[in-house]
């Protein structure tokens, strides 16, 4: 879609808040990344731990976020509350952070 990826870091299976924010974080404080895409498939992974670790990281970039998986509802409506858009696909998701950063 014309972006170019900074970074790319998986958090692994049944990664928990701490885990993600964590990882947030971390990809955040690389100087080229404007806007972070989350892609969760969470199978052991659970949505709304994800979407409480998001916030927790409370980082100056826009997020991306598709959820899919364990407590997703959930998830996404935590993430929905506090302005995130949320996104049905990746491709989506891929195609806003591009978008933002334009």
């Amino acid at each position: 879609y014309g972006g170019k990826a900074a970074n790319f870091l998986d958090v692994g299976g049944g990664a928990d808040r701490e885990r993600v924010r964590h990882a947030v974080q971390l990809v955040a404080g690389l100087p080229p990344v404007k806007v972070i895409v989350l892609n969760i498939l969470g199978g052991i992974t659970r949505c709304d731990e994800v979407a409480k670790g998001i916030l927790e990281a409370g980082i100056p970039q826009k997020v991306m976020v598709r959820l899919a998986g364990v407590n997703e509802d959930e998830g996404r409506a935590l993430l929905a509350g506090k302005g995130y858009t949320m996104f049905e696909t990746m491709d989506e998701a891929v195609q806003g952070a591009v978008e933002a950063i334009r």
